[in-house]
């Protein structure tokens, strides 16, 4: 929606929800919270503190999350801010010369490597990943 950037979740929630024609009682019971909290984070008293009440309140109030929240959806685990330092780390440890040494295949090896070593390192990586 054009011309919101500026506007608190609280104050979209409260548009989206009297748009929606929803009472605060009614929402409040369709995401499961109290009347009490939707009334304070609409007036910008409290926090929506939840990644999944945003998810949820999208989905009942059928908008796109950005519309809630002026930004898109971060997956950060803190909810934080994008930090530059995560990008170089991500492109430093996925560069082909980073995957030989993750191996321990640096150097050439003398004879081919262990398969089933390296099945399980191929796993264990792609399960960190």
């Amino acid at each position: 929606m054009n011309g919101m950037q500026d506007i608190p979740i609280g104050e979209r929630i409260k548009l989206y929800r009297r748009r929606r024609g929803l009472s605060q009682p009614k929402l409040a019971q369709l995401i499961g919270r109290s009347e009490s909290w939707l009334s304070q984070v609409e007036r910008g008293v409290r926090s929506v503190d939840r990644l999944s009440t945003i998810i949820e309140l999208s989905r009942v109030l059928r908008v796109p999350v950005i519309d809630l929240t002026g930004r898109p959806l971060s997956l950060a685990p803190n909810g934080g801010a994008h930090f530059e330092a995560v990008d170089a780390l991500r492109r430093a440890l996925m560069s082909y010369s980073a995957i030989p040494a993750a191996l321990d295949l640096a150097e050439h090896p003398p004879h081919p490597p262990d398969l089933g070593r390296l099945r399980r390192t191929v796993v264990m990586a792609n399960e960190l990943y």
